[in-house]
């Protein structure tokens, strides 16, 4: 058994200004260091203006067959696809299909009183609803909800008379149900299955070939395994059927496709920017519709403008960052479970913007 406590040992990351040879090695040391201490396990990506600067997996996509991580590698990136849904969304909105001060049961005429006639798509997108997360299935959510596969609006009916947390619009509270039911929704709207809505409306336009749904039946080449690290041990990730995730958390892509992801946001390719610009408006507590906008403390004075979100699931977590301002992008997808994926990122920024960073190490006992 490996035991680790954290010893005052600094290790000190200084960067060269103006050396960009010299900043990915940086990058490229700083997630060795990860990788060395056993802290990251997966892939990364680091982009300006649509252009990779730094790309690079580390550790194994298939532990059991020493298949290694690559740029090319498919993860799973759970709650990153709520900025995709929300995209979608707002394309429904910019072509007059939706409207976000509609209530549900202008889409779902079944859906229970009083929440089908007071929850708003603007709720729904912005986690104002009041809809709970997945507090109300616990502690039965596995095995008897995700093991299982469900029909969308079988799932939807099992979660839609939960009690609200409190009045639509009032208060924050982050809802992966409310994200899925946005899905079943656009389903209703355009006819279609979601992952053909996906592929037709933004995956094939961008070429974001290497980015899909998963659906446990269609072999994948390059996929990566899911793993989670238990009492110092590494094992296979518990089993969830994404039937259960549908919008909120069911999506794979790598982090080349994720920078065709960045260029097309920061182009406004798949949408006007008075509709995509709403995406990045901050509501409650600093969320817009399917992103995160808050600022990244570089030092003590200074500070930088970020777009995120996180991604958490079984044997998989991910964070993706936008740097607006200067047109930064950075993602990072881990196929082994627990990383401080937040830690990670803000070391990456803090080398582009040539900020010297402290890291704790992790030493055996």
């Amino acid at each position: 058994m490996r035991l680790f406590f954290i010893l005052p040992i600094i290790i000190l990351f200084l960067v060269v200004t103006g050396c960009k040879d010299e900043t990915e090695r940086k990058i490229d040391e700083l997630m060795q260091h990860y990788h060395e201490k056993e802290l990251f396990n997966g892939s990364v990506v680091v982009a300006k203006e649509g252009e990779v600067e730094y790309a690079r997996g580390f550790g194994n996509a298939s532990h059991e067959h020493n298949v290694p991580n690559r740029p090319e590698t498919k993860f799973r990136i759970a709650s990153v696809s709520k900025q995709f849904t929300s995209m979608l969304v707002m394309q429904k909105v910019a072509e007059g299909k939706m409207d976000l001060d509609d209530t549900i049961r202008e889409y779902i005429e079944d859906y229970p009183e009083p929440q089908g006639d007071i929850i708003t798509i603007h709720h729904l997108l912005s986690h104002t609803s009041g809809m709970p997360h997945y507090g109300p299935f616990e502690p039965q959510f596995s095995p008897d909800y995700s093991r299982q596969p469900w029909e969308h609006r079988d799932f939807v009916e099992v979660f839609w008379d939960f009690d609200l947390e409190f009045e639509p619009g009032e208060e924050y509270s982050y809802s992966s149900i409310g994200y899925y039911l946005l899905g079943y929704i656009l389903e209703k709207v355009s006819g279609k299955d979601f992952d053909e809505l996906l592929d037709e409306r933004i995956l094939h336009p961008l070429g974001m070939y290497n980015t899909g749904l998963v659906d446990h039946v269609t072999i994948l080449d390059n996929k990566a395994g899911g793993y989670s690290i238990e009492e110092d041990s590494l094992i296979l990730a518990e089993f969830r059927d994404l039937s259960t995730a549908l919008a909120t958390g069911d999506m794979y892509t790598t982090v080349l496709d994720m920078v065709l992801w960045d260029e097309a946001i920061r182009n406004n390719t798949l949408l006007e920017e008075e509709y995509q610009s709403l995406l990045f408006e901050p509501n409650i507590s600093d969320y817009g519709y399917g992103w995160r906008i808050s600022y990244m403390d570089l030092n003590e004075n200074d500070s930088v403008l970020t777009h995120s979100h996180g991604g958490s699931t079984n044997g998989f977590q991910c964070l993706t960052t936008r740097l607006p301002e200067d047109d930064y992008f950075v993602t990072v997808l881990a196929n082994v479970r627990p990383i401080d994926r937040s830690e990670i990122v803000e070391n990456i920024v803090k080398i582009l913007y040539d900020v010297p960073f402290e890291i704790e190490e992790e030493e055996e006992e």
